[in-house]
This record gives structure tokens, C-alpha cells and sequence, in this order.
């Protein structure tokens, strides 16, 4: 059982199965607090935040989560990534903009994805040899994400954590259509502050450099 170092006659209590990497002999009960009863709401998942919240909205969350695998995405042959979603993508297409402020059991690679508005075959058409790889990741049908189908390409960022061990922490200002912590593999935990507005984005298409000019725009 997981106990706050705080009391209070407000709590609620759930059962969660198969959190992230972790194993577990027996079920894990997890208590939630409220430490200055004061209605503040708990909630259990941010996976339907889209539900919740619109365009013009400012989201403020402070939450504890542990890792899983990212099985709404295509994995790369021999990929076993460790991840925490704490904004997803959004059905209607909206960017986050505001500041990211965490600390975690393992050295994590901050992300950020960046919706594109483009198709596989447009993108496959690029020139690579002229232009670059552009890394790109597919969000298949899943029940545990809000957006199958869409392509996003990736920003990752790793912080200089120096020889702060154990404390794996940074503040990260950003602007992206979701935001992760991910390892290539390693389970964690990870203790999180994050303010960001909900905006909608204005989509600019500019590519014309190693492509046939026959985009599909998405």
C-alpha cells in the first residue's frame, strides 16, 4: 500500500492492474489524498484529458505515474521502449504550449510529438539522400489511445542530469502536440508538474524540395 505523508477523512482508493514494466506478486492498492481537502480532483488516468478539456482551456496537472509500453505505436524491429504519457494527442488536432516539470527513478528522455499532416506515401517520397530521414512514428487502432492513424515525428531531449543522481529532474518550457517521458527499455516512475494552454494551430504545409508535389494532406 502506497501512504501519503499527510492525513485527511478525504480519499479514494482503486485497484490498479499491471501498472507499466513493474511485477507485481499481489495487487497494488493505491490510496489518493486530497491534503488540504479542498475538492481538489483526483483522477486515476490522463488518457481521456481530451474529453475534459477544449480548445482555450489550460490544463493543470500534478500527478505520479509509472511506465509501460507504448503499444499504440508501430514499434522498430528489436525497440522495447518504456514510456509515460502526460499529454497524448488530440482528436481535434490541438498543440500544447506551456512548461513540463518532473523528477523520475531512471536518467529519462523528455519527448514531445509533432502531429504530421502529410501521409506514408508522401513522406516516402522525400529525398532522402538530399534531405535526411525524417523519423516518423504511426499511431495504430488502440482502445488505451484517442488518435489511430495520425503520423507524428518526434522531439526528444535528453537533459544534462550531471551527477545529481538520484535526482532525475529538469523544467522544460515546449509547444507539441503531446508530451512523454520514455527510456529505451527501463521501467520508471516518474513525479510530475505540468501547466500547459490548449491552442489551436494554424498547419503550414512548405515542402516542395524532393518530393513529386502530390501530398496527401491529413
Amino acid at each position: 500500500m502506497i501512504k501519503p505523508d499527510f492525513t485527511t477523512s478525504r480519499m479514494i482508493i482503486v485497484v490498479v492492474l499491471g501498472m507499466g514494466g513493474f511485477s507485481y506478486d499481489n495487487l497494488l492498492t493505491v490510496t489518493a489524498q486530497d491534503p488540504n481537502n479542498d475538492n481538489t480532483e483526483i483522477i486515476f488516468s490522463s488518457k481521456n484529458v481530451h474529453n475534459t478539456t477544449t480548445i482555450g482551456d489550460r490544463i493543470v496537472h500534478r500527478g505520479i505515474v509509472s511506465s509501460e509500453e507504448p503499444t499504440f505505436l508501430v514499434p522498430d524491429p528489436g525497440e522495447e521502449n518504456q514510456s509515460v504519457d502526460i499529454l497524448r494527442h488530440r482528436p481535434d488536432g490541438a498543440t500544447y504550449a506551456g512548461t513540463l516539470t518532473f523528477t523520475a527513478t531512471k536518467p529519462v528522455e523528455v519527448g514531445f510529438g509533432h502531429r504530421v499532416h502529410l501521409d506514408n506515401l508522401t513522406i516516402s517520397q522525400f529525398d532522402s539522400d538530399k534531405l535526411g530521414n525524417l523519423y516518423t512514428r504511426l499511431h495504430i487502432n488502440s482502445s488505451e489511445h484517442a488518435t489511430p492513424g495520425i503520423i507524428s515525428a518526434p522531439t526528444r531531449i535528453m537533459p544534462n542530469y550531471g551527477n545529481s543522481s538520484p535526482y532525475y529532474s529538469a523544467s522544460i518550457p515546449f509547444v507539441g502536440s503531446s508530451v512523454f517521458l520514455t527510456t529505451p527499455g527501463e521501467p520508471f516512475i516518474a513525479v510530475y508538474e505540468v501547466v500547459a494552454d490548449v491552442l489551436k494551430p494554424q498547419i503550414v504545409l512548405d515542402i516542395d524540395d524532393g518530393t513529386n508535389k502530390s501530398s496527401s494532406i491529413r
